[in-house]
């Protein structure tokens, strides 16, 4: 906007305001064109002390018919700055150019551009903030790439440090102002990073961008700047009795109603707080704190807040933290996977931008990759597989009806006894779960994925992160099931309907989905003893 409100002459040969600032998903298409201006999260005070007093202010509401104060309308306003004083603040637009010569011509648009805007913050119509002057200086980025670990296996470990607080929003019903974040960042926010540096400059990553669809990238939750162990989601299959002991009931399944201490056990939709924190420190959960920012949208008309359009985001703050992810290269051709390599350690050498609500920055490192927090045993022990769903996977596709929601286990039990059954070829048989499902889909999906394609729209069903799932081999199918297991643990769990591409199915395992651990040793060392009635 503030391009299209250059004077004519100034605006002579300017750039289209959309290719630097984007713009939303049209309707016929719905792609979005991300900004290429990344904007510092917070602009710091140059001459900020601590010594440095906060003044109040008060103001009160006029009843525009008599003129007089509104009775009960007297507000507060606590600024940092004096009245009169000047401030200097100082900040960072990063930005994607394609040379030297375009980064020169945006530092004049930039310039010009702010040196529109009148006035900043909630009080500019009273004659606070008002701008004075602007400084736009370019400075060309400069970034190591990082080096790779001297292992010769495919996968590696990426170790990511952010810039800026966190915001993945996670759904949540009802909520239509306030936005949620998740602690972890999307294996497919990571990849669709990448691809927006190739369309951004394209030509310049000839073997990424041909191999992009073939890389795998899990999901990076959070952990210690000096860890090196991923965290795991709680599995459903942990209950606690009536003095707050922790069990694992995975290997009590097929038991109609296992007791604890003689007591119903209580799993996870009945936990406390004091429940959770030690299922958190079985696991190896890393929680940063959090932060919540509220906002208000624009008019922009008005250039002012836009009434009844308040809104909230509950972000991860990042300054103590890294997130911890793996890449999986094993489908990259042999022939060009050296290629490969070296193009994308130059690419995460620039840094990937625009993650989640807050459009974070990120460092990237490579490592040797990251185990879990809890070790995984064999694939089988005791003739069993223990499946637990480290991610969201797609297991009920096509299921859209039949299924009560009460009194439904025996139909959901096959269903998910079929997709096992489907995946694995028929050479391993579930004995029991415990799951959770949950609802996925929306305009944005519906226009973006399915409606392409010719498919009747129906939201997805997806079963949730920590639900397990025991399985047996079939007879004399061991060694069979056993390099299956071995190949979903590594790699991620396949599409049962073969709905493997990413512009049709957001929801792969090379987005990070479908992620497993076999076999935790919990489910052994924290295992409840059957008990006689």
């Amino acid at each position: 906007e503030y391009f299209e409100s250059l004077p004519a002459t100034a605006a002579a040969g300017k750039p289209s305001a959309g290719h630097w600032l984007g713009h939303p998903a049209a309707m016929q298409d719905w792609m979005p064109q991300r900004s290429r201006l990344i904007f510092d999260y917070w602009w710091s005070d140059l001459e900020w002390c601590d010594e440095q007093q906060a003044d109040t202010y008060y103001r009160v509401a006029i009843d525009e018919d008599s003129g007089a104060a509104v009775t009960g309308a007297i507000q507060m306003i606590e600024s940092p700055y004096p009245a009169g004083h000047e401030v200097k603040l100082q900040g960072k637009v990063r930005a994607w150019c394609k040379d030297n010569k375009e980064a020169v011509e945006l530092r004049g648009w930039l310039q010009r551009g702010l040196g529109f805007t009148a006035g900043l913050g909630a009080l500019k119509g009273v004659g606070f903030g008002r701008l004075l002057h602007v400084s736009v200086q370019y400075e060309p980025e400069s970034r190591q790439p990082p080096e790779w670990p001297a292992a010769t296996s495919k996968t590696v470990g990426l170790r990511l440090r952010l810039d800026r607080p966190l915001c993945f929003v996670r759904n949540v019903t009802g909520e239509r102002n306030r936005m949620v974040s998740e602690d972890f960042i999307p294996g497919a926010a990571l990849i669709g990073a990448i691809g927006q540096c190739l369309d951004w400059s394209p030509g310049n990553w000839p073997t990424v961008e041909a191999h992009l669809h073939e890389l795998r990238c899990t999901h990076a939750r959070p952990a210690g700047r000096s860890d090196t162990k991923r965290y795991i989601v709680p599995p459903l299959s942990l209950a606690v009795d009536g003095e707050n002991g922790l069990y694992d009931l995975a290997l009590r399944a097929e038991e109609d109603a296992p007791l604890l201490k003689g007591q119903a056990p209580a799993f996870q939709p009945d936990w406390k707080e004091r429940h959770w924190d030690k299922a958190a420190a079985l696991c190896g959960i890393v929680s940063p704190p959090r932060r919540l920012d509220v906002r208000t949208a624009i008019d922009r008309e008005r250039g002012a807040a836009r009434d009844e359009a308040l809104f909230s985001m509950e972000t991860v703050m990042t300054q103590n933290h890294d997130w911890l992810a793996n890449l999986d290269l094993s489908r990259i051709p042999d022939t060009c996977l050296e290629d490969f390599k070296n193009e994308l350690q130059e690419l995460l050498g620039l840094g990937l931008a625009g993650l989640g609500k807050t459009n974070a920055c990120v460092e990237a490192a490579l490592e040797p990759p990251y185990s879990l927090a809890v070790e995984e045993e064999g694939v089988l022990k005791d003739g069993l597989a223990i499946i637990t769903l480290l991610t969201p996977a797609r297991l009920l596709p096509g299921l859209k009806k039949g299924i009560p929601p009460t009194n439904g286990n025996a139909d959901l039990k096959k269903a998910y006894a079929k997709t096992w059954e489907k995946l694995s070829g028929g050479v391993l048989e579930m004995v029991d779960y415990f799951a959770r499902q949950t609802m996925q889909g929306g305009r944005y999906w519906w226009g973006r994925y399915g409606s392409k394609h010719g498919r009747d729209y129906f939201p997805e069903i997806h079963t949730a992160a920590g639900s397990v799932f025991i399985l047996k081999p079939a007879p004399g199918s061991e060694a069979r099931a056993s390099e299956k297991l071995a190949d979903w643990r590594e790699h991620g769990l396949p599409q049962p309907d073969g709905l493997e591409k990413w512009d049709e199915n957001p929801w792969i395992r090379n987005n990070g989905y479908g992620e497993i651990a076999v076999n935790l040793n919990l489910h052994w060392s924290c295992a409840a003893q059957e008990e006689k009635r």
